[in-house]
């Protein structure tokens, strides 16, 4: 599944970079962004990412539990560029506006950078973290996106997410549950059973691992163009 094989359009079709033109495909710094709601608080990038640095808090957390340790958006299998992100004053909702990076085949930019537009909400209520995708394209000709979803969960407590070692660990699961649910299952050495249920609307297209801790999920994105 290439990143640059995404977008169907021919050589002659792209659009002229110039000598001097810069590809933009990389991401920039991430300053945290935190929600709250009852025992229940996320710490998120101002992409809406949740992604695992040693030492570093971020997760979805539930009375001190870290319930889901990734949460990352892929555009054909690449970061999204930023273009801003706001939180509500009642730290209620995340949202951000996003948009693709240059895809390049061979040599030429098959689809520029700000062509695709991308709203990303998220907001928590009641023990339930939800995130909603907006795909907008500007360009003039229909596009094929692949948005997919990568997800774990250490269902690490805050001392360990702060950087304390432990020597034992329970045992983690990962289970397809029907065609738009991901049960991601851990058995402490408490003996108690703790779960993150991800649910997907639409269903992806496509269940995988991502990396030996990791997951993904791939779901459908067409857009024609805007008029």
């Amino acid at each position: 599944m290439p990143a640059e094989t995404a977008v169907h359009r021919s050589p002659s079709e792209a659009s002229p970079e110039g000598p001097f033109y810069i590809a933009a495909t990389q991401a920039v710094g991430r300053p945290r962004r935190t929600l709250k709601d009852g025992d229940t608080f996320a710490v998120l990038d101002s992409y809406g990412d949740i992604t695992t640095t040693p030492g570093v808090p971020n997760g979805l957390f539930y009375q001190d539990t870290r319930y889901l340790s990734h949460l990352e958006l892929r555009i054909n299998e690449k970061r999204p560029l930023l273009l801003g992100s706001n939180i509500r004053d009642d730290n209620s909702a995340l949202v951000v506006d996003l948009t693709n990076p240059d895809f390049i085949f061979g040599q030429q930019v098959v689809l520029e950078k700000d062509t695709v537009h991308i709203l990303r909400t998220i907001f928590l209520w009641r023990d339930t973290a939800y995130q909603r995708l907006g795909v907008h394209n500007y360009g003039d000709q229909a596009v094929d996106l692949r948005l997919s979803i990568l997800f774990d969960s250490d269902f690490a407590d805050l001392f360990e997410v702060r950087g304390s070692n432990r020597e034992r660990r329970g045992i983690a699961t990962t289970k397809l549950r029907g065609n738009d649910q991901v049960l991601l299952n851990y058995c402490g050495l408490d003996a108690r059973v703790r779960h993150t249920t991800l649910t997907f609307d639409p269903r992806p297209i496509d269940w995988r691992p991502a990396s030996p801790f990791t997951n993904s999920a791939l779901l459908p994105a067409k857009c024609g163009h805007s008029f």
